[in-house]
């Protein structure tokens, strides 16, 4: 929209812009000297690490792809840029970009793929893995066009491009939301069936299961949750299983009562989740409760003439403050997980919640869950409400 709002309202008109103007000074300074220098310098290291990872057959997790497209996108880039100095002298390392980059992008796009695909075939599609695979599709057919076709135009790149992402987001059956859903579920029926979770077509969450499998189905569960595929998610799920779900949001894993750990379990060893059982809680002793928006990191409301400000930042901080007087929350969160460090799996209490006074007011606040990241020592928390007492004068 912004592109037809400038041509049209631009006031020198379409013929002002369609001339040769001048070349700015800093971009080709940019550009010769800092960009593609070091362009030069990413692709020599990014061709000594795909060779290590070629040797020790072996791909790190995840983040090759991602090497490959800052390269490919960065350098395309570089070339539009030089484009308009292409009929100057230049230096002849950009002389030699030029003509070789689109070659150097064959072995690289190669890699690419094998990454990507190695990714798809043991967990499905994502949106993430689709849009990798997209654009390692659009770079393929960038190179083959460049390559092949000698009278090549860069008008190819940004029209390319714009049919490419078109066709992600709304090509019927295609587009990048229903494969994604689609694999998603098509992974998830896979996990249940060969675990044998299944009983009369819906999840048994009693059945005796690794912690690896219980991550897998509940990612899958979260996935499909966030996107709002509700009528497949029920129909293998139990109607107390459904009414559990609403209350707790996506952590489905806790739904498992029969989960068995590895020693080297990544859920064991790095975080546990303490959640609160009852969900009831008596008020009558209150006179003010605050119920914030979730995961909202910070709170400001008046009683009468007093300012209370929760400041609860994610992980790091948690603050509740009173006018000047202020209460720090984190040690006695820390002293409530510390009575579960030796927990083997996710624990169950009655009451969830912490009370500090001040010197007008008591509040406590209630917990849904609290989950300790017990390597980094930090939290985080389910959805939390605040009672405040007013005290006697």
């Amino acid at each position: 929209g912004s592109t037809f709002i400038f041509l049209l309202f631009n006031e020198s008109g379409l013929d002002y812009l369609e001339k040769q103007g001048k070349y700015p000074l800093i971009l080709k300074f940019f550009t010769q000297f800092i960009l593609i220098p070091l362009l030069i310098i990413y692709v020599v290291i990014l061709y000594f690490y795909s060779a290590k990872i070629l040797i020790n057959w072996q791909l790190p997790r995840g983040w090759v792809s991602y090497l490959v497209l800052a390269y490919s996108i960065v350098g395309i880039l570089a070339l539009l840029l030089v484009h308009p100095l292409k009929d100057l002298k230049l230096k002849s390392w950009i002389v030699i970009f030029n003509k070789l980059f689109y070659y150097t992008l064959i072995p690289l796009i190669v890699l690419l793929f094998v990454a990507i695909f190695t990714r798809l075939l043991q967990y499905g599609y994502t949106e993430a893995r689709y849009f990798v695979l997209l654009i390692s599709v659009w770079l393929t057919t960038i190179v083959l066009y460049f390559v092949f076709i000698k009278k090549s135009s860069i008008k190819f790149i940004p029209i390319s491009l714009f049919l490419f992402g078109l066709f992600a987001l709304l090509f019927p059956y295609f587009n990048v939301f229903s494969v994604s859903k689609r694999s998603q579920e098509h992974e998830l029926v896979e996990i249940l069936k060969s675990n044998q979770l299944l009983v009369n077509n819906k999840i048994d969450f009693n059945k005796p299961i690794s912690d690896s499998i219980a991550n897998s189905v509940e990612d899958k569960l979260e996935f499909l949750s966030k996107r709002a595929d509700s009528e497949f998610m029920n129909s293998y799920l139990s109607k107390e299983t459904i009414s559990k779900s609403k209350t707790d949001k996506y952590w489905y894993y806790n739904q498992f009562t029969n989960v068995s750990y590895a020693n080297n379990s990544k859920r064991k060893n790095i975080y546990l989740t303490i959640t609160a059982n009852n969900h009831l809680k008596n008020i009558q002793d209150f006179d003010f409760v605050i119920v914030p928006n979730s995961y909202s990191d910070f709170v400001e409301t008046t009683i009468k003439d007093d300012k209370i400000t929760i400041t609860n930042r994610f992980k790091s901080e948690f603050e509740i403050k009173v006018n000047d007087e202020s209460k720090d929350i984190l040690p006695l969160i820390k002293k409530i997980c510390s009575k579960y460090k030796n927990a083997a799996k996710d624990v169950s209490v009655d009451d969830l919640s912490i009370q500090v006074s001040f010197n007008k007011y008591e509040i406590t606040a209630v917990f849904n869950s609290i989950e300790w990241y017990k390597e980094q020592n930090t939290y985080s928390y389910g959805d939390i409400i605040y009672l405040i007492k007013i005290k006697p004068n």
